[in-house]
């Protein structure tokens, strides 16, 4: 299996070439840094929706949705700019604020809370 590591510094380029792989590779996974800062979450959520529809940018703001103490104000990008995968993980999330609640109320969403 082919593993492709993210850190909170990557480029848009190196995110462009991660994508790029991710699109060739029958087994891949992917890793994010797990303890990133709120800058590096912020960085990444920016380049990741700079990337536009794509499936890889999407599975990185995914895997950040589901990290421990994402400000809301990134969940609330996630939400907007992702696709259903990005919807599903920001509302199954056990910590949203009232507001992100209201929005995941009446979304179908595949997995439910525990």
């Amino acid at each position: 299996m082919k593993v492709l590591k993210i850190d909170g510094n990557v480029s848009l380029e190196r995110l462009k070439n991660l994508s790029a792989v991710w699109g060739r590779a029958q087994n891949v996974s992917v890793v994010i840094k797990p303890y990133l800062t709120e800058i590096e979450m912020e960085h990444l959520v920016q380049i990741a929706i700079e990337l536009g529809p794509d499936d890889f940018g999407c599975v990185v703001l995914e895997g950040i949705a589901e990290m421990d103490h994402v400000p809301v104000r990134l969940l609330k990008r996630i939400f907007d700019s992702g696709d259903k995968g990005c919807i599903e993980s920001v509302c199954l999330r056990n910590d949203l604020d009232p507001e992100l609640r209201l929005c995941c109320f009446g979304k179908e969403l595949e997995h439910k809370l525990k």
